[in-house]
């Protein structure tokens, strides 16, 4: 998952932060910190199939992986109050 903030700026988008999960994680908690009070964020939920992927050895290398597939979804924008 990535959490992006949308800016007034040439970039238009900051990454936040992003997070690995499991295949069958179904929600997730936010650190305390993360979110700022009147800004605009979106979300991108990424999902990979990789067969040959080694999660107990390399658990952040999945680039390098193949074969490989993905999907992403986007959400609307997200304000925090």
């Amino acid at each position: 998952m990535y959490l992006y903030q949308l800016r007034a700026s040439p970039r238009g988008t900051l990454l936040s932060t992003s997070f690995y999960m499991g295949g069958d994680t179904t929600s997730i908690r936010l650190p305390a910190g993360i979110l700022q009070s009147g800004a605009y964020y979106h979300l991108i939920v990424a999902a990979f199939v990789a067969p040959t992927y080694d999660v107990v050895n390399r658990p952040f290398n999945l680039v390098d992986t193949l074969p490989r597939s993905s999907a992403e979804a986007f959400s609307g924008v997200l304000t925090v109050q």
